[in-house]
Parts: C-alpha cells; sequence; structure tokens
C-alpha cells in the first residue's frame, strides 16, 4: 500500500460522526497506515442498495458507510480498486497524494450502522452564512 500524508478533512455539516461507517478521524487513518498489520488488496463496488461489497481471494464482505454515493465516485476513478484495513475498517481508494473525505472512508458491518449525528453548533454557522444545509 502506498502511504499516503493526511489533509484534515472539511467539517460536515450533516453528519458529525466517526465511528465505523462515517469520518475518519485522525487517530483511525493512523492507526490504519502506520500500526496496521494487515492491508488486503480488494476490488470494491457500491451495490444497488447502497452497500459496498468487498472481493478479495475468493472471500466478499458486504459493508455500510453513510455516504455511498462518495464511495462509488471514488471507485469509479480507480475501477473499484482499493486497500481494505480490517483491523480498523478503513477503505483506501489510491487516487491522490494526500488521503482526505475523498479517498478514504470507514465501513462498518451492516449490524454496526448508526444514524449521523450532527453538530449543532457547525450547524448554526453554516446556516447563519445563509447556506441551506438541511
Amino acid at each position: 500500500m502506498r502511504k499516503h500524508f493526511f489533509r484534515a478533512f472539511i467539517a460536515d455539516p450533516v453528519c458529525a460522526s466517526s465511528g465505523p461507517g462515517h469520518h475518519v478521524d485522525i487517530g483511525r487513518y493512523f492507526m490504519a497506515v502506520v500500526k496496521s498489520s494487515v492491508s488486503i488488496p480488494v476490488h470494491a463496488v457500491v451495490d444497488d442498495d447502497g452497500f459496498v461489497r468487498l472481493d478479495w481471494e475468493g472471500q466478499s464482505a458486504k459493508l455500510w458507510n453513510h455516504r455511498p454515493d462518495d464511495v462509488d465516485y471514488a471507485l469509479r476513478g480507480t475501477h473499484g480498486v482499493a486497500e481494505w484495513a480490517p483491523e480498523w475498517q478503513v477503505l483506501f481508494v489510491p487516487r491522490a497524494s494526500l488521503a482526505d473525505e475523498r479517498t478514504v472512508f470507514t465501513l462498518a458491518h451492516p449490524d454496526e450502522r448508526t444514524e449521523c449525528a450532527t453538530d449543532s453548533a457547525l450547524l448554526d454557522r453554516v446556516g447563519s452564512a445563509g447556506v441551506d444545509v438541511r
């Protein structure tokens, strides 16, 4: 796996969650890149039901991300080529020299799926700037 430098993620006014299936925080990213002993080359695709399917060496996993369209967009750029760090539940889509919310995703098992938590302070700041985020 090509190690990427991490660029801070853009604040998301709709979801403030950083658990599995939501945003990748710097700690999880660091652990997945530096400390993970296993990184698996996978073929990944977002199915019609919005779940992300990973296929590797005759195995398969169906996982969830709160923004399947973003995952799909990233994967289309690599024809599904990605790397999976299962210990940290991080999917790397190799595309840029900087890793950010467009190329690094956490994936949750379906039974770990949670709703997005909103940061009301962030919503207030963005909303007061005249941007409709709802």
